[in-house]
């Protein structure tokens, strides 16, 4: 086979005429083959490829094969094409014009580890890209990547109630005004300090009743000290869109790293109903004064999706959409 001309021989040449070009190309190949691009070559080979992967708990990212949120659908994750330049609000402005959604789309980015199944720390608008070029190709499961999310209604209210349902009953509670988003906020001493700490589903490992299998896809919570086990849990459900019967069989727990405990094994002299009336501002004491010591809030329960036999990824470039299945 013989060898084709490439573009970067002529790269920046402004005295190479067409007819010299074909006459070249033609010594080689008969085939000439060419596409009408958005942008220069030069520009798409400079990009770096990010596996993202996406939150299966908001529609604004529905495809086809997945038509509405599902706490049990498949991973879903796409490669997006980035300038070295790019920062994370060019990155989330892509998705917003690859999935046709709204300027004003309140999205943001996390980094997960354990392929996409453990967030790590929120990740700000301003900060670089290049520590997520090429990860999705790695097998390396703490190797950082990045998982895009809406920002849920709730954490955008400023005034309104906030429903949440119990087995029983639906109760109103006030909500604050919300803040910007870091792992610790708060605007002053009458409002209270926000906390936001990944969600991950787990199940333990073989008999171990310490180290975690992390599954399923995370999500971000937000809470305060002022909020009982019982809030939390009920927002993170709510997120999720598990039912009452389902989440109930589900054990809440505190994770550091790969090792968990769950809260009933913990306050195993407590029954669930005083566990979930739990002040958030008690678990200072297992976790730190700010939570620093905790990685994540956890949901054990079995993996009910297994790993599927053919996995279906989307590409997305600026001005290049290409499906592959």
């Amino acid at each position: 086979m013989k060898t084709p001309l490439r573009h970067s021989r002529y790269a920046g040449d402004d005295q190479t005429t067409l007819e010299e070009l074909l006459t070249e190309y033609l010594e080689r190949t008969n085939i000439l083959y060419y596409e009408l691009l958005d942008h220069p070559i030069t520009e798409i080979e400079a990009k770096k490829e990010l596996l993202v992967h996406l939150s299966i708990y908001d529609a604004c990212f529905a495809t086809e094969q997945a038509a509405s949120p599902s706490p049990v659908a498949p991973h879903r994750h796409i490669e997006v094409l980035v300038m070295p330049t790019h920062k994370v609000r060019d990155l989330l402005k892509l998705i917003r014009d690859g999935f046709g959604l709204p300027e004003d789309t309140p999205l943001r980015a996390c980094e997960v580890v354990q392929h996409g199944t453990m967030i790590q720390r929120l990740i700000k608008e301003d900060a670089g890209l290049s520590r997520y070029w090429g990860t999705g190709t790695k097998s390396d499961p703490h190797a950082p990547e990045i998982l895009v999310e809406q920002i849920p209604a709730y954490e955008l209210l400023n005034d309104e109630p906030v429903v949440l349902e119990t087995k029983d009953k639906q109760v109103k509670k006030e909500s604050v005004v919300a803040v910007d988003e870091n792992d610790v906020i708060s605007d002053d001493d009458d409002r209270p300090m926000w906390f936001y700490k990944g969600v991950v589903h787990f199940n333990f490992q073989n008999d171990s009743r310490k180290w975690i299998h992390p599954h399923g896809v995370p999500c971000i919570v937000r809470f305060s000290e002022r909020d009982t086990v019982g809030d939390v849990k009920e927002r993170i459900r709510q997120r999720m869109g598990i039912s009452l019967d389902v989440f109930a069989q589900w054990n809440f727990s505190l994770v550091k790293d790969l090792k968990a405990s769950t809260l009933q094994a913990v306050y195993d002299d407590m029954e669930s109903e005083a566990l979930d009336a739990f002040p958030m501002s008690r678990l200072t004491d297992l976790c730190g004064a700010e939570f620093e010591g905790l990685g994540n809030l956890g949901l054990e329960h079995a993996d009910p999706t297994p790993p599927p036999r053919h996995h279906s990824n989307r590409r997305l470039e600026t001005g290049i959409h290409i499906r592959q299945s």
